[in-house]
């Protein structure tokens, strides 16, 4: 083990820390150990020089992965594979024959008035397998106890949950993705909040993509205008959908998704409390970092920009339907729970013993639909 003499860093580091030192360079090349891939098993002792270094300690990195997506997963079904959705339209209404009696004369009660009823079918499926081979007797020998053997099983199960997570959490991005290309293409339920800013105030320097999420003005703006959108979603009509039947979604059916430097930004300019009460306390409320990226090379001269607001508020995309659609400055959507939909959710294991050579392979299978419904309501809100 390499042992280092740090009394002069440390007594210069003293007398910065009490002021008795100006600030300058501290070298720890050689104090803050930064780990290496491979351990010298040649390393000895400095007793008798002649004792290998044992490992003292193992940290197995096992920690959840939750990261901030929004919960669109909906029930699963065992048989049949056809998500079938019915509608009703509304009856019209006629006169009502009970004020209008006349001698001799009656209404036809046995007249057969039946519903007009609309049917939709849903009928695909995404899918996706993870290998991992696992062993026992071969790896005994780089750990001290079961305990440390059975922490690092558990990393690599971690490991493995983790990876089905970040792509389930990629699969509900696409499918919001999707219904937003499909809203911004047919220019439904699409809220231009710049361009509206704009109209209403005429300010003396317009509000931009790049200015408006620092301007307490704008920023209480927008917010009205989300809280407004949100209680016209549930006055029945044709609006804020693609359908035929008109459809209205109540709070508990509503839900919203949030850019999160959109809501950081609200939240720091405005009255924390009225946002909170009226959209974060929603039953259905999530924030999102990004819709599809963190990065970009603006330009593609090389230099490449994380968590750029032109990147995480965009989407570049072909639609189910065939249209292309690229747009930044997204920042919020409200849909109908029925609107996006993961469901028929059929996450399984299989494994098979390789005899012959004494270890296990387990193969992670993972099934699961994405619906879009452009006949529910769905309002995108664009900084544009």
């Amino acid at each position: 083990m390499n042992v280092q003499q740090v009394y002069e860093l440390l007594n210069q580091i003293t007398g910065e820390l009490i002021g008795k030192e100006d600030l300058v360079t501290n070298d720890l090349s050689n104090v803050v150990d930064v780990g290496t891939a491979i351990f010298d098993a040649t390393t000895i002792d400095n007793y008798v020089k002649s004792l290998v270094n044992k490992v003292g300690k193992v940290i197995s990195v096992n920690r959840p992965y939750k990261p901030p997506y929004p919960n669109i997963k909906r029930e699963s079904w065992e048989y049949g594979s056809v998500l079938q959705k019915l509608r009703c339209a509304i009856p019209e209404a006629e006169a009502n024959p009970s004020w209008n009696l006349v001698s001799g004369q009656g209404a036809n009660q046995f007249l057969f008035t039946p519903p007009t009823v609309t049917t939709q079918f849903w009928n695909s499926k995404t899918t996706y397998d993870i290998s991992m081979s696992f062993t026992e007797m071969q790896v005994k020998e780089s750990f001290n106890s079961r305990s440390e053997l059975m922490a690092f099983i558990g990393m690599i199960e971690n490991a493995i949950q983790t990876s089905k997570t970040i792509k389930e959490k990629g699969l509900a991005e696409q499918a919001i993705s999707n219904f937003m290309g499909e809203k911004i293409y047919n220019n439904n339920g699409v809220v231009h909040l710049v361009t509206a800013y704009n109209n209403a105030y005429n300010p003396e320097t317009p509000i931009t993509m790049a200015t408006a999420l620092y301007d307490p003005s704008f920023l209480r703006f927008a917010s009205v205008q989300m809280m407004l959108y949100k209680d016209r979603l549930k006055d029945a009509s044709n609006v804020f959908n693609m359908g035929t039947v008109p459809t209205f979604t109540p709070e508990e059916y509503l839900h919203v998704v949030v850019n999160s430097e959109f809501a950081k930004s609200v939240e720091a300019y405005m009255t924390a409390d009225t946002y909170h009460d009226t959209m974060v306390a929603l039953p259905n409320y999530d924030t999102v970092n990004f819709w599809q990226s963190i990065r970009d090379e603006p330009g593609g001269l090389g230099t490449k920009t994380y968590y750029n607001i032109n990147t995480t508020t965009a989407i570049d995309i072909t639609t189910s339907a065939g249209h292309n659609v690229a747009k930044a400055g997204i920042v919020a959507i409200m849909f109908d729970r029925d609107a996006i939909m993961l469901c028929n959710e059929n996450d399984r294991v299989t494994t098979a013993y390789n005899a012959k050579q004494e270890f296990v392979n387990n193969f992670y299978k993972f099934d699961i639909s994405l619906f879009n419904d452009v006949a529910e309501n769905g309002i995108v809100f664009v900084l544009d």
